[in-house]
């Protein structure tokens, strides 16, 4: 009777309210580390990343510091170009690393997933976009679910904004990637510049006053320009430079974008195979075979 009476006991305790595994906010303002959006949007990565990486030694999977840490490393990389004094792969396979743990413990967070397909991305064209290709389809995917996801973020100052910020990111994918179909047997998807249009379009619809949208929506227009031999389409990329001009910078990824608006504008013809960390070399010949 006695253990009758002490299973029905137990039976009676409601079970415990766990937190949730993961929560990312909505708004950097509701951030349980406001010091760290704080670093972000007052531009200073490299002590963001320091930081964020000490906290995360006693909270090594927590899935907003490890997206925040991230955050800082592409920050960093995105200030070096491409040459043998700075390991920008070394510093975006870190970058893939932190987002991998995220993913593992959200697997379903499409703020995580856009920011493991940049870090995939970014990774990409460092080592060259056509001798990268296998990553391509799993990079557009978490691109498109980032972009059609309900979950929004902003950052303090608006400098990272979901989903905004996926639509920009696969227009410049679409630009970037070649439409050859070669790299569609070997990526299993390709480029599409009217695709790129499409989604710059949105991205500047969604968060207007933003420099790189306007800027890369420009050079979209120009590599258009120059696979359709059309110089209404050249036209249309010079209010959106105009407009990216005239805002005021907050990051030097910024004042990048605006130095390399002024150089697309002297040398239109670099558009189709511009990336901010330098010149892409797309070759027909350079694609891999497919395994």
């Amino acid at each position: 009777m006695l253990a009758v009476t002490v299973v029905v006991a137990l039976a009676a305790i409601p079970p415990p309210v766990l937190a949730p595994l993961h929560t990312l906010p909505e708004r950097a303002q509701d951030s349980r580390f406001p010091e760290l959006e704080q670093l972000y949007s007052d531009d200073k990565p490299e002590e963001g990343l320091k930081r964020a990486e000490a906290l995360l030694v006693t909270h090594p999977q927590d899935v907003e510091l490890l997206v925040l840490a991230a955050r800082f490393v592409y920050e960093i990389g995105e200030r070096h170009k491409r040459d043998a004094a700075f390991d920008k792969v070394g510093l975006y396979t870190k970058m893939v690393r932190f987002l991998e743990m995220a993913q593992a413990r959200a697997p379903n967070d499409a703020r995580v997933g856009w920011g493991l397909g940049v870090a995939k991305a970014r990774l990409s064209t460092t080592k060259g976009v056509l001798s990268s290709l296998s990553m391509a389809k799993d990079v557009e995917a978490l691109w498109l679910r980032a972009a059609e996801a309900e979950p929004r973020y902003t950052s303090l100052k608006g400098e990272e904004n979901l989903p905004c910020d996926a639509h920009l990111t696969l227009g410049v994918f679409y630009r970037l990637l070649p439409d050859w179909w070669l790299v569609q047997m070997v990526a299993g998807t390709r480029g599409d510049i009217d695709k790129a249009l499409v989604w710059l379009n949105r991205a500047v619809q969604c968060a207007p006053d933003t420099i790189r949208s306007r800027k890369e929506l420009g050079v979209a227009y120009l590599c258009a320009a120059e696979r359709k031999s059309d110089a209404a389409l050249r036209a249309q990329a010079a209010p959106h430079f105009a407009h990216a001009l005239a805002l005021s910078p907050v990051h030097e990824t910024e004042r990048i974008d605006q130095r390399h608006i002024r150089v697309l504008q002297a040398q239109p013809q670099q558009a189709c195979a511009y990336s901010r960390d330098g010149q892409q070399k797309l070759d027909e010949a350079a694609v891999p075979a497919k395994r």
